[in-house]
């Protein structure tokens, strides 16, 4: 087994570098019976076992490595913006001011991360395997088995809004293969290579200090201050209307993605790495972020199987390192830099189940099952919940020609070829219906996300606001919105995508509960909606400025569910016009640079793509704002 483990390392590592394109496979092993579930970063802290041992040396390991190892955290967390350096033998396509590969402000959101955050995870494996095999003789095989089972783990920070404890620890007591030591946490934050801040892969130049590594909140007041900002977002709410509302998986990726960048901006503070897309993926908090952001993908697949698919083509409004705008995507278009194999490049439709790729998630872990439930024909797409469908394994075999074994995966890596393999084959005695396990991915949803209000029939209100961020050169920034005086949350725009229109949606039944209580009526609510705009380095931005910004007021019927497995029925929806104003009261409270309303201090956001329910931009034509 040692040698078998050395073996896989050494055959990764050549890989790596004689390969035209790095395989991004997933990570595979006989020893683990179903895919190991991505674990939640806190329960894996508190265990304090062999995984979390593993888990911290491999980051610190990753951290280490020559930065001009494709394999290395330097260059994983630079696909995703600067340095515009080419990553896996995929060059610049485009002369976009975006250096990063990332899809940001389109449907493709959700589907581009999978594989960026299985690329992690594979090296991360790789490293975890490197150090297992170094244990004494008497606790080996046990660490061996923990590197087999580790995947990257997540922050829910929709559940709990706070950070991590353990990303604000400077040092943490594990035990190495030499005993017992405090090490330097790697989760702490990153310090760039010289080889970067010296220009060797192009321009790098990290906009806020300190200059020379990853910073977070000022002044020493990580996490207090981030804790403070995530808590003031309705991130939980937020979810839960993603779920219940989104009528298909490009509106829920949409919706996500809103929410997703309150996390960025919030998390860093002041405007820090995790704010700054172009720096954010070298922040220890992203791959614990958009592991969670997969995760909500995966829950969404699960309890949703007859819209876990992309469907139809969109075009792309704003270029990016290796696309033009203008470009028209869909489940087809390759997720650069990502390849299945040399000459497949992963698409929405080679990432769609992430059980083939070899992980899954707490509570979507596969049952046994003697016998396998008809599926519904309604629910006919492949899922991260039911991989009984063979189409997928098919295009990962039919990915792989047999004249071209050097581009394979290693051992280790990649789903195997055939059922008797391993558990990860295809044999349907294996796998829970689609139908089980999306009641039990609705549980999941209602029992982390859902809150009393939902148990009732209710009215829901939610705003919309609708702009192009060009419109707002200076980013990032936060839109503030308000109504009769009270703070109803926030949008950030960020500094991708560069241009386009954008929509943002916030409920509104908290503010209105205030609002009545003035004698406000439900008639009025969109005609008493105020904003403000600031940039994280204090500036105001008037309304005026913003010619393009428009707002929708829906209200919907919600009705409870008549089980926890179930979601709450959403019927009657209307849609008006709103009247956005400058809100101009002296505010109360700000945080960091950005304001905050009578409230509440707002003072971060985060990208302003979430659609809501509606498909595309003919939905958002409200009415224009005034002074």
């Amino acid at each position: 087994m040692l040698r078998r483990s050395l073996v896989s390392v050494l055959a990764l590592e050549s890989v790596a570098l004689a390969a035209d394109y790095y395989p991004i496979t997933g990570v595979f092993s006989a020893q683990s019976q179903g895919a190991p579930a991505r674990r939640n970063i806190n329960e894996l802290q508190a265990e304090a076992g062999p995984q979390w041992d593993l888990y911290i040396q491999a980051l610190a390991a990753m951290q280490n490595m020559n930065a001009r190892d494709p394999l290395s955290y330097f260059q994983i967390g630079g696909i995703h913006g600067y340095p515009p350096y080419p990553w896996n033998g995929t060059a610049q396509g485009s002369t976009s001011q975006n250096p990063g590969y990332c899809a940001h402000g389109v449907p493709m959101f959700l589907t581009w991360h999978r594989p960026y955050v299985l690329l992690f995870e594979q090296s991360l494996v790789n490293q975890a395997r490197a150090i297992a095999v170094r244990y004494p003789a008497s606790t080996r095989a046990r660490y061996m088995q923990a590197a087999e089972t580790l995947r990257a783990p997540y922050w829910d920070w929709a559940s709990d809004p706070t950070v991590p404890n353990s990303t604000a620890l400077r040092t943490v007591p594990i035990n190495t293969p030499t005993g017992y030591y405090s090490l330097n946490n790697p989760l702490v934050g990153y310090t760039y290579p010289r080889e970067a801040l010296t220009g060797t892969f192009g321009q790098f130049r990290p906009p806020i200090p300190p200059p020379d590594r990853v910073g977070r909140c000022p002044f020493g007041s990580y996490p207090q201050s981030a804790n403070q900002g995530l808590r003031q977002q309705s991130l939980r709410d937020q979810v839960y209307r993603a779920f219940t509302d989104s009528m298909s998986l490009g509106n829920f990726s949409m919706a996500i993605e809103n929410v997703h960048g309150l996390v960025h901006v919030f998390a860093a503070c002041q405007g820090q790495a995790m704010a700054n897309l172009g720096y954010a993926g070298f922040d220890p908090l992203f791959m614990l972020h958009h592991s969670n952001v997969d995760r909500l993908y995966a829950l969404w697949q699960a309890s949703n199987p007859s819209l876990s698919r992309l469907t139809g083509n969109y075009e792309v409004p704003s270029s990016r390192y290796t696309t033009l705008r203008g470009s028209i995507e869909g489940p087809d278009t390759p997720l650069r830099p990502f390849y299945l194999a040399r000459n497949q490049s992963h698409t929405h439709n080679t990432v769609v189940s992430t059980y083939n790729l070899g992980y899954t998630y707490t509570g979507l872990e596969q049952t046994s099952a003697n016998r396998l439930r008809k599926r519904n024909k309604s629910e006919g797409d492949l899922v991260t919940s039911d991989l009984v469908l063979l189409d997928l394994q098919s295009s990962v075999n039919q990915a792989r020609p047999a004249a071209v074994h050097q581009y394979e995966a290693p051992a280790g890596y990649g789903p195997p070829q055939t059922s008797s393999q391993s558990s990860y084959g295809t044999n349907p005695s294996h796998y829970s219906s689609s139908e089980e396990m999306k009641h039990r991915a609705i549980g999941i949803v209602n029992k982390l996300y859902s809150s009393p209000s939902h148990k009732k029939k209710r009215t829901v209100y939610k705003a919309s606001v609708h702009f192009r961020v060009e419109e707002i050169p200076d980013r990032p920034a936060v839109i503030d919105l308000f109504l009769c005086d009270v703070h109803v949350g926030d949008i950030a725009v960020l500094d991708d995508p560069y241009q386009g229109l954008h929509t943002a949606t916030l409920p509104l039944n908290d503010a209105i509960d205030a609002c009545n209580q003035r004698g406000i009526t439900p008639g009025n609510y969109g005609d008493d909606m105020r904003v403000t705009i600031k940039t994280a380095s204090g500036k105001d931005v008037p309304l005026s400025q913003i010619t393009s910004m428009t707002m929708d007021i829906e209200d919907l019927t919600e009705t409870p569910p008549t089980s926890n497995d179930d979601f709450p029925a959403i019927t009657n929806r209307h849609l008006r016009p709103g009247h956005l104003k400058q809100y101009i009261k002296k505010l109360k409270q700000q945080i960091g640079g950005y304001g905050g309303g009578q409230q509440q201090g707002s003072g971060y956001g985060g990208h302003a793509v979430g659609r809501g329910a509606y498909s595309g931009p003919s939905a958002w034509h409200g009415a224009r704002n005034e002074e």
